[in-house]
This record gives C-alpha cells, structure tokens and sequence, in this order.
C-alpha cells in the first residue's frame, strides 16, 4: 500500500461497542477492534482540535498505533453478588467505543529526480519511460 486513495471511498471505521452484563454470572464481551491499514510516512492528526496535534507518524513497516478503543463490556450480575443476594437480577450496559475524527497526510519522498539544462530533453525522456504526459514549456 503506497497511496490513501482507499480512504477516499471507505471514511468511517468502527470498533465494536461493548456487550452488556447477562445473568447466568456472565459478564459481557469487550468491543471487539479493527486495524486499519496505512502506507508508511502517514501522519495522523486530530481534526478536531483547535490548533493541529500530530497523534502518529507512521515511519516504519508494521508499526502498529492505537488511536481510539472499543467499548469496555458491561460488568454482569456476578459483580453485584452479595452473601444475601447471590443472583441478583442486577447488570450493566457495556460502554460505546471511542469517536475521533482524524485527517490523514501522505509524506512523499521523490524515488528519482531529473536535472538537466533547459530543452535537454527532460519531458520527453519521462513521457516515453512512463505514462505521464509532461507540460513542454
């Protein structure tokens, strides 16, 4: 992955809310993560805030960031157990995952770079090497 076009179409992700408490001693699930894939040398700033706050800079392979957590499970009716009440008809609900709103910038690093006196060349020696279509002048 070299590019955030996929972000152009796909702009919301959510992790999972957390489940609520059950009876039967049961507590509920914890909201259930994603991963979200980015090319190396994005920059993940908040889009909320008043003045720019960087909260990741992807420079390496792999490198993994959490930026918002899912819901926390509700605690079942285990939790509200007491020597006079042992099952209590008692749960709580499970917490809804984080929101953030994010903006995502792309560093690119030239891989090449063609230097050369004026009409040496340059333009037409990219428009036959690749598919670019150069301005001439």
């Amino acid at each position: 992955m070299n590019t955030l076009l996929a972000f152009r179409y796909e702009r919301r992700f959510a992790a999972g809310d957390g489940g609520n408490g059950m009876p039967a001693l049961k507590h509920g699930a914890d909201g259930e993560d994603i991963a979200v894939r980015m090319p190396v040398g994005t920059q993940v700033w908040d889009a909320e805030s008043r003045s720019p706050r960087l909260l990741a800079d992807l420079t390496e392979h792999g490198q993994r960031v959490e930026l918002a957590r899912g819901g926390g499970g509700g605690r079942g009716n285990s939790f509200f157990a007491s020597p006079t009440n042992q099952y209590p008809l008692l749960a709580e609900q499970g917490e809804q995952g984080e929101t953030l709103h994010l903006r995502l910038e792309l560093k690119l690093l030239a891989d090449v770079g063609i230097i050369g006196l004026p009409n040496a060349g340059k333009s037409s020696l990219l428009s036959v090497v690749s598919a670019a279509r150069p301005k001439g002048g």
